[in-house]
């Protein structure tokens, strides 16, 4: 299987999004998305100590990046038939 880089990237994409898709569908809402609570403690250390991340701004990139709906948490439309899910 030869595949470029972008095809490789793209075959990822389908394939996590694939994963997101059939967790929508069981019931899992962007409430599920959620880290660890090691994750969202204070810094100990650095420039940044003391301060605890915005998990609520980072998921907002996070889905702006993704093309995901803030309130559903399902992808767009045009994401998924540029990564030809749109059948699904």
């Amino acid at each position: 299987l030869k595949l470029s880089m972008a095809e490789f990237k793209k075959l990822g994409e389908r394939m996590y999004m694939i994963k997101r898709l059939f967790n929508l569908k069981m019931g899992l809402t962007p409430a599920d998305d959620r880290l660890p609570k090691i994750v969202l403690n204070p810094v100990n250390e650095g420039g940044s100590a003391g301060k605890t991340p915005n998990f609520q701004r980072l998921k907002d990139a996070y889905y702006e990046y993704r093309q995901f709906d803030k309130d559903s948490g399902y992808p767009n439309q045009e994401k998924l038939k540029d990564l030809g899910l749109d059948s699904l």
